[in-house]
């Protein structure tokens, strides 16, 4: 049996290089604090992750507690503050999966008073076509809703051989849908697949300070089974 690693743990790799240090923000310029926003959600689950972080000097700095009056709250509700040893100080709410559709505001005070609202909005992703129970090495397109074109997504496709590579795609929607190749079906071993599936899409905020920041709306689909037979 192959063993691999997801996605979520690729990303906690790659993310490894980043500061776990906490620093207060009494203690920075605000225009040297870098905000990242994740909003994310597994599908099945009965809850939508709010994830808000602060940093100094960049996406890689010290990690922040928001001094008062400073504050981040989302929809006019404060976040809550936790920490861990990995990733530092955090900011994070959650809420209700079944009423969270729709326009939503953080608003990040700093301890000048000054706010600075970041609306987005949250649409369920999910996979319209139903993959069939057996595949061919030819290409397989797929439809989903809740993903404009330009968005991206990642499509994982594991065999259960030792012998050959996963494939590891990452596509832009164009009229609601993508394509898994049929040349990279066909350097996948005969037999069972999983096929994952990450909507994972950043974008710049509104009202950034000098040093930047980032909006992340992360979904993660029920990963899909079938067999190949080429």
């Amino acid at each position: 049996m192959k063993v691999f690693l997801p996605a979520l743990t690729l990303v906690a790799l790659l993310q490894a290089c980043t500061s776990n240090e906490i620093g207060n923000s009494k203690d920075v310029n605000p225009d040297a604090i870098y905000r990242s926003y994740n909003i994310s959600y597994s599908e099945g689950d009965d809850v939508v992750w709010c994830r808000c972080q602060f940093r100094f000097a960049g996406k890689n700095g010290t990690t922040l507690i928001l001094a008062s009056p400073g504050s981040i709250e989302l929809d006019s509700q404060k976040l809550y503050l936790d920490s861990s040893s990995y990733s530092g100080a955090f900011y994070y709410a959650q809420r209700q999966f079944n009423q969270f559709e729709g326009t939503h505001t953080l608003t990040y005070k700093d301890i000048n008073g000054n706010t600075f609202p970041q609306q987005f909005v949250f649409t369920p992703f999910t996979l319209v076509t139903k993959i069939p129970a057996e595949i061919t090495a030819t290409d397989l397109p797929l439809s989903f809703t809740g993903m404009k074109d330009g968005f991206i997504i990642r499509v994982e496709v594991a065999d259960t051989s030792s012998n050959t590579e996963d494939i590891y795609e990452t596509d832009t929607v164009q009229n609601n849908g993508i394509v898994i190749k049929g040349n990279e079906l066909a350097k996948l071993k005969d037999g069972p697949l999983d096929i994952s599936f990450y909507a994972d899409n950043n974008f710049p905020l509104d009202n950034p300070a000098k040093q930047g920041g980032t909006l992340n709306l992360f979904y993660k689909l029920k990963y899909q089974e079938t067999v190949l037979k080429k």
